[in-house]
């Protein structure tokens, strides 16, 4: 895994995030455009276009976000840009990456 300085993360993602309510709490199931995408072209820049974990070369086309802690042990994370990363496809079957 290639080491990753973390940057603060966008502001449209801190600002969405502060919308929560008591009608409305932000989720990964309603993060969605123009937030993820600014996420997404975040941790690209940051990772310097640079798979997290094999070192290929990504962009925003053959990268997804993932979790280095699986939002199924740790939902509390889920939307906490430091456990946020850009992994390649590198899919052998369509939309299943090889590093999950």
């Amino acid at each position: 895994m290639k080491y990753i300085k973390k940057s603060e993360e966008p502001e449209s993602f801190t600002v969405w995030k502060n919308l929560a309510n008591e009608d409305w709490q932000p989720s990964w199931e309603n993060f969605s455009k123009p937030q993820k995408t600014d996420v997404h072209n975040s941790l690209l820049q940051e990772q310097g276009f640079i798979c997290c974990y094999c070192g290929r070369r990504i962009n925003t086309d053959d990268s997804h976000l993932e979790h280095l802690k699986p939002r199924t042990t740790y939902p509390q994370l889920a939307l906490e840009y430091t456990n946020i990363l850009a992994s390649c496809q590198k899919d052998t079957v369509r939309k299943e990456p090889l590093h999950w």
